[in-house]
């Protein structure tokens, strides 16, 4: 059966990371869920629109993203890798 719970589970630290995991799938499903909604819909668009930023917070974020998804593909290489 296809179960992330059995029958002889015991309270301990199995059981809670378990929970845990349970927990963080859930919350992945639905954060991902709604970010799919928002964006279909173009609320997202709208709200990023909406948004002023100056010309230093602008180039800050575009840094800060471009390191946080080279580092994002730099993880998951290596983890295909090994």
């Amino acid at each position: 059966m296809l179960s992330v719970f059995t029958g002889q589970d015991t309270f301990g630290f199995l059981l809670l990371n378990k929970f845990n995991a349970v927990g963080w799938m859930l919350l992945c499903a639905i954060s991902q869920s709604t970010y799919f909604a928002v964006s279909y819909s173009g609320g997202l668009d709208r709200m990023l629109s909406s948004i002023k930023l100056s010309e230093a917070c602008a180039k800050y974020s575009r840094r800060s993203a471009v390191m946080y998804a080279s580092l994002a593909w730099i993880f998951y290489l290596l983890n295909c890798v090994s």
